[in-house]
């Protein structure tokens, strides 16, 4: 018996269905086609069952208040595990620090780049000062990107010499 030949409905390119599950099967071998349909199955799952994400926190909830010291004692009886759980800790606040100052740098360095001179010949002395006040704030923001750029690339090196 031939397989059969179907279209995914994601990539829309022909495959050959699985003989055992034909009838049911949708999508393709390709990795990006069983990701886009497990995350429609999981769509769908949750809009038939809103509560249950909601009702699995009331239990581990209620039960937590019912073992207040549980996970106190089972760190203290299980040190390798405190350890890696402080490590995963400390490496995630990490991360969350490095994305939020890669996005100030960015938005720093956007705002520099728009600024530009004001000197203008013939200006009054009030202009002259203003633009006095902005060249200051230019060169500010300027040595704060440098300071940031410089900071970042020794973090880089150090984060690569701890990783090997």
């Amino acid at each position: 018996m031939k397989p059969a030949r179907k279209r995914c409905e994601y990539c829309g390119r022909e495959y050959e269905a699985d003989p055992h599950t034909v009838k049911q099967q949708k999508a393709c071998a390709r990795l990006a086609c069983r990701r886009a349909r497990r995350r429609q199955k999981q769509r769908c799952w949750r809009a038939l069952n809103p509560d249950y994400e909601r009702s699995r926190r009331d239990k581990r909830r209620a039960w937590a208040k019912g073992y207040p010291d549980y996970y106190r004692e089972y760190r203290a009886a299980h040190p390798g595990y405190a350890a890696r759980d402080d490590l995963r800790r400390v490496r995630s606040r990490r991360a969350k620090v490095s994305a939020n100052v890669t996005a100030l740098r960015r938005a720093v360095v956007e705002k520099a780049g728009k600024l530009g001179p004001l000197e203008e010949p013939g200006v009054s002395a009030n202009v002259t000062a203003l633009s006095r006040r902005v060249a200051a704030v230019e060169d500010c923001l300027r040595s704060t990107v440098e300071v940031m750029v410089s900071a970042n690339e020794t973090d880089m090196a150090r984060q690569a010499g701890a990783g090997r």
